[in-house]
């Protein structure tokens, strides 16, 4: 695939707030706030698109490398702002979260700027520092630095100890989770479940370990859940 065509696809707009809000374990409020801004601070993430078209999936995985502060008491959507503009004047670039350089450069300067340097802070820094590690390992990117596949957390929790059994390739399946080496969605797998096929079934017809499918069930019945 050629680069130009590569970026084209990164920045086409093909998740909706709501569905973006599952993939990534978010309320569609906060992830709206991001993507909108609110009365006292501008968008966090600057959209490909109208916010009516939804997120790319540059947006996506801006969104996930943020939601790896969800729930560490650095959600303050004034302070992100502050602290990623801070980042952009020391890596000499405006959209930074979905950057290779945000990974290897600009992880310290981030959290630095989001709580400072007292001691008092320094277990929550090296938390959140921590978290966002955990989230960038679940990206995988080209020679370029550049985002190609995104391999969602199946719960909320973001433990780094959780296997990368479904990706977000926006080559595959218009960009909708698959079970990894497969062009299989997860909705299919779910579908069937909720059909009455069972797990092993599942694992026997599509050739794949059965914690594999048990995975996608519960990706898929959690995002529904939350709808």
């Amino acid at each position: 695939m050629s680069i130009p065509r590569r970026k084209a696809l990164l920045k086409t707009p093909n998740y909706p707030f709501a569905e973006a809000a599952h993939y990534l374990h978010l309320s569609v409020t906060t992830l709206h706030a991001w993507c909108r801004g609110g009365r006292r601070f501008q968008p966090i993430i600057r959209l490909d698109g109208k916010p009516s078209d939804g997120l790319s999936f540059r947006n996506l995985i801006e969104a996930h490398v943020l939601s790896a502060i969800q729930g560490k008491n650095g959600g303050a959507s004034v302070r992100i702002s502050e602290a990623l503009r801070n980042v952009g004047r020391h890596l000499d670039m405006e959209e930074c979260l979905a950057s290779a350089r945000f990974a290897t450069r600009g992880i310290g300067v981030f959290v630095e700027a989001l709580y400072g340097k007292s001691r008092a802070s320094g277990r929550r820094r090296a938390d959140v520092t921590e978290a966002i590690r955990v989230h960038l390992q679940r990206i995988d990117r080209d020679a370029r630095g550049i985002p190609m596949r995104f391999y969602p957390f199946t719960c909320e929790r973001s433990d780094k100890q959780l296997i990368k059994s479904l990706v977000i390739d926006p080559r595959i399946a218009f960009g909708r989770p698959v079970l990894v080496g497969t062009a299989l969605p997860t909705s299919v797998v779910a579908d069937r479940f909720r059909a009455g096929d069972t797990v092993t079934e599942l694992a026997k017809d599509y050739v794949a370990h059965p914690a594999v499918i048990e995975e996608a069930i519960r990706y898929e019945l959690y995002r529904r859940q939350a709808a």
